[in-house]
């Protein structure tokens, strides 16, 4: 709901940059304020309004510095709800070795670590795939006693990709927990194997489009099977953008996705449709084979697609908003 509250222009007429220590000084106290077990609701409201009005400071981080949480980092683990962080307790879902889907695991992470390694020169720097490894392989650990009644532990490969996201803005402990905060109690629907959350939030993402640009919608649905999920929408929603390039453009998309909830991949989607409609219309660009890698792929660029999507929301249909918010839950 305060998604809808705030204006285009508040997003757009941004201050000038303010110094960094002082811009740093602003967030933190914004953090301190939310992270108290006696935050109010209007606290966590300003980090919020924060995060989407002012936008969180660029920020680098060198391989020495994988011990310690980027500024972002500390923003997305209030946002999670993510108190203090049990590396006691992490730790012994490490000390338990690999999983029952070590295997699976192994060739996602390596795929996935392989993919993002050639989109970007400082993702190795950055992330560890022997930490996405360790992290995988002890969520399901914390996750098997709620399965004894399954023959095999539920598993995603868009697991690996949230922990590399987590992981370049977090120590390993503190990226394990948010991961078990992001898909327990943030967005259960991408843990759930009875949910069909990626089909659900494909389908909403067509009306959505339908609505905004019925030609776009036409032109890219034409050939479209009944019942199929939509173009790459499904690899951008079920990997939450993380299966695009660069990586400091994908974590400014998830400020906005642990913000305000992860069905906000939804609008996110269509607005970045909406503004690549010329090259889609004219045959230069292939929306089928967005986000899926080649040499050329063009960049994400967060910015505008964010200031389109809060423009669109306030006239997106209550019902349908409500039944996006619910599809990840």
């Amino acid at each position: 709901a305060m998604m809808n509250s705030i204006s285009l222009s508040a997003v757009d007429q941004r201050q000038e940059e303010a110094p960094q220590d002082e811009e740093e000084t602003k967030w933190l106290h914004l953090i301190l304020k939310a992270d108290q077990d006696s935050a109010s609701p209007d606290a966590v409201d300003a980090l919020r309004k924060a995060v989407l009005v002012d936008g969180l400071p660029e920020g680098t981080r060198l391989d020495d510095d994988r011990q310690l949480p980027t500024l972002r980092g500390k923003v997305w683990r209030v946002l999670l709800g993510v108190g203090y962080i049990d590396v006691d307790a992490y730790l012994r879902y490490v000390q338990m070795g690999p999983s029952d889907l070590r295997k699976n695991i192994a060739q996602d992470v390596q795929r996935t670590y392989a993919t993002h390694s050639r989109r970007s020169s400082r993702f190795k720097a950055v992330v560890s795939m022997e930490s996405v490894i360790r992290i995988m392989n002890s969520f399901i650990h914390h996750r098997k006693p709620s399965q004894l009644n399954q023959e095999e532990p539920y598993y995603s490969q868009a697991w690996c990709i949230y922990a590399a996201i987590l992981l370049a803005q977090l120590p390993e402990p503190a990226a394990f927990w948010c991961l078990v905060a992001l898909l327990n109690n943030h967005s259960p629907a991408f843990a759930n194997p009875e949910a069909s959350v990626a089909t659900d939030l494909s389908q909403h993402f067509e009306e959505l489009l339908s609505r905004f640009d019925p030609e776009l919608s036409t032109y890219i649905f034409a050939k479209k099977t009944p019942g199929s999920i939509g173009l790459s929408a499904y690899a951008s929603i079920h990997s939450l953008f993380g299966n695009r390039k660069p990586m400091d453009q994908v974590a400014k998309i998830w400020d906005i996705l642990l913000a305000f909830g992860t069905h906000m991949v939804v609008p996110l989607t269509v607005a970045e449709l909406i503004l690549k409609r010329s090259n889609i219309l004219s045959g230069a660009l292939d929306a089928r084979k967005l986000g899926t890698y080649n040499p050329d792929e063009e960049a994400l660029v967060s910015g505008p697609i964010v200031s389109l999507a809060v423009a669109l929301l306030p006239q997106v249909p209550q019902d349908l908003y409500l039944k996006l918010a619910a599809a990840v839950r």
